[in-house]
């Protein structure tokens, strides 16, 4: 039975032989991960923030780019070009190295980080974390070498704000900063628990 391996989005077919020789293997099921486990993706290493009922929540455990939020400076992550880019280019990565169906649709909540509830939610396939879910997880998210977004706008629009965007900072602070600006990327997003993944030996 051929299988494949995905580098850079790209796929390549290989036997299981090969891949066995490669040391390439899946040993786990993503629904048998425990929170702050890490497993791999087209080398990429994702952390397990918590187990739901149809999957497991996962964030980047190193950010794995760096890009604007939004290229016309705007905070709504409803219109942002960086929410574009998740959920098609990115996306596809994904499924290549998991399979189709295997990222399932959340829903990203979008108020601001003074309690204002103007741009509502959205279901995403692929999104970044709030800042309510980043102090949830502080204890297992790691510090990153460069500052990185949040989907947390600082405001809205009705008050004044449209181009503040919580970030995360080196040291695990959070501050602001414009959506236009470049920033690291930490996707999140929910993996079906039947996905077979690669455990990372970290």
């Amino acid at each position: 039975m051929n299988n494949y391996i995905c580098i850079n989005g790209k796929k390549a077919e290989l036997t299981a032989e090969q891949m066995r020789k490669l040391g390439i293997f899946f040993d786990v099921e993503a629904g048998d991960l425990e929170r702050g486990e890490t497993f791999m993706v087209d080398g990429m290493r994702f952390m397990v923030l918590e187990r739901r009922e149809d999957g497991i929540f996962v964030v980047a455990d190193e950010l794995v780019e760096r890009r604007a939020f939004d290229d016309d400076n705007y905070n709504d992550w409803k219109e942002s070009s960086l929410r574009e880019y998740l959920n098609e280019d990115f996306l596809a990565r994904l499924e290549c190295a998991l399979g189709e169906g295997a990222v399932l649709d959340m829903n990203v909540d979008l108020t601001a980080d003074d309690g204002l509830k103007e741009y509502g939610s959205c279901v995403d396939s692929v999104a970044l974390l709030t800042m309510e879910q980043y102090r949830k997880h502080r204890d297992i998210i790691t510090n990153k070498p460069s500052w990185w977004w949040t989907v947390t706008p600082y405001s809205t629009k009705s008050n004044g704000y449209t181009s503040y965007v919580r970030i995360v900072r080196t040291d695990g602070t959070a501050v602001y900063d414009g959506p236009s600006g470049s920033c690291g990327v930490a996707p999140a997003f929910v993996l079906k628990s039947s996905t077979k993944v690669r455990r990372s030996e970290s």
